[in-house]
């Protein structure tokens, strides 16, 4: 009887233990399926912020053209209106401010009656005398301009040079608004997203940019030819003539987790609880002195013996980055007017100014003193760094009732153009620092 009790009351305490751990691993399981959904849900709306700045860029990209475009054509009118025939190279200083500022530009042409009478450069894309009513779409979308007074935008088109372009037309109206002519700006395709910024994407995404006009059938694919197997996160662009779709997706998945791991980490982390318990103060105490061997105490950066590990840790890698040096003008003249105090709480603002409009990609590290260093990474162009410089440009920081602004100066050196080691990356924007400094302080020296 006895034996039989104690075997009964091991079999009760078994099945009670084992509700009770099924019920921990179900309630474990419950809010890690939760966390999984919030996690996979906060890395889409980061994806979407990157569409949607990227977006605000195209946008920005193609109204500036398109007000440009207008106030070329408006010129080309007054001489229609002098009773004269326009000639593009009679307005050639337009057109050289459009070569030196956008290298997507390729050529202009001028078409009366639907024929090319004049074309800038000389060898661009259509000869004197082309016939645009030979174009896809030329009765629906060139004649319909002609009745209009606003620019449009078409595009992708491919050219008889096998390219794809984006087109910006004005139609040019002579007295009772009747249609005399068109302008056409022509911008290779490729260089147009690049200058968009497509090229910043972060590399931690897939991407597939489909670009299509009203109508006709020229597609242009960036990236990948389908995220279709990866619910990507995806966005249109309608503007003028043109219709874009925009998906991205992570490298790998939006959550790689595995379920199997995950229930052994739990029922290994109930057998080892005990230990777990025992270690962890000395676990916190490891942490907090490791910590602080490579941050900065007043700012919680990286310091300057850590951030050059992790230099030379990106170029190892070998992708391309910029490395920028930044710091406070006059910010020696501000600790002995204001003190020491009001010195910290600048470089305090400065650093929660960086850690807010810098990617979270990016890497930021104190130098020593007021000296900022940043890698920008992916970045390779002299634009991408102009458009970071213009959110941290000035710092302001409350003093005495009152703020006090203060001008940031920054010097740029970019991998692998301006060399391959560290040293080499940091002469060459020490050098550019000084050289903004030179030039009068507040500004952003990416070239020598």
């Amino acid at each position: 009887m006895k034996a039989k009790a104690k075997l009964q009351w091991n079999l009760k305490a078994f099945m009670l233990a084992s509700l009770l751990t099924l019920l921990l691993l179900l309630t474990t399981y419950g809010l890690y399926t939760a966390w999984e959904s919030q996690y996979i849900e906060e890395r889409k709306q980061r994806a979407q912020t990157e569409l949607l700045n990227l977006r605000k860029n195209m946008f920005l990209l193609l109204g500036n053209q398109e007000m440009f475009t207008t106030l070329y054509g408006l010129r080309l009118e007054e001489s229609l209106q002098e009773g004269i025939i326009p000639d593009l190279k009679d307005l050639r200083s337009y057109l050289t401010v459009l070569e030196k500022d956008k290298q997507s530009f390729s050529f202009a042409t001028l078409a009366m009656d639907g024929l090319v009478i004049n074309q800038y450069p000389e060898d661009g894309g259509h000869e004197v005398g082309f016939d645009m009513k030979t174009l896809p779409m030329y009765r629906q979308h060139i004649e319909h301009l002609m009745r209009q007074e606003t620019v449009s935008i078409d595009g992708p088109l491919y050219l008889d040079d096998g390219k794809p372009y984006l087109v910006f037309r004005y139609p040019l109206l002579v007295e009772n608004k009747q249609a005399w002519g068109l302008l056409s700006l022509y911008f290779e395709m490729e260089s147009f997203l690049l200058e968009a910024g497509l090229e910043d994407l972060s590399t931690q995404y897939r991407y597939h940019f489909s670009f299509s006009h009203l109508g006709g059938d020229d597609t242009y694919i960036w990236g990948e030819q389908i995220l279709d197997d990866c619910d990507p996160v995806s966005m249109i662009l309608s503007y003028s003539l043109l219709t874009w779709k925009m998906e991205i997706a992570p490298a790998d998945s939006w959550y790689n987790g595995e379920l199997v791991l995950v229930l052994y980490a739990i029922l290994g982390s109930l057998v080892s609880i005990g230990a777990g318990v025992l270690s962890y103060l000395r676990q916190v105490r490891l942490e907090t002195f490791m910590h602080r061997s490579y941050t900065d105490s007043l700012t919680g950066l990286l310091n300057k013996r850590e951030f050059l590990v992790q230099l030379h840790e990106e170029l190892r890698i070998g992708r391309p980055f910029a490395l920028a040096l930044l710091d406070i003008d006059n910010f020696k003249l501000l600790n002995d007017t204001h003190g020491h105090l009001s010195g910290d709480k600048a470089l305090l603002t400065l650093v929660s100014t960086l850690k807010e409009r810098l990617r979270r990609d990016d890497l930021i590290g104190r130098f020593g003193g007021d000296e900022f260093i940043i890698i920008l990474r992916g970045c390779s162009q002299k634009e991408t760094c102009l458009r970071i410089y213009e959110y941290i440009s000035h710092v302001s920081v409350p003093m005495d009732g009152d703020s006090i602004e203060f001008a940031i100066s920054m010097g740029v050196s970019f991998s692998p153009k301006d060399g391959c080691t560290s040293e080499a990356l940091l002469e060459v924007a020490d050098k550019r620092l000084y050289q903004a400094k030179r030039e009068g302080k507040g500004r952003i020296r990416c070239t020598d």
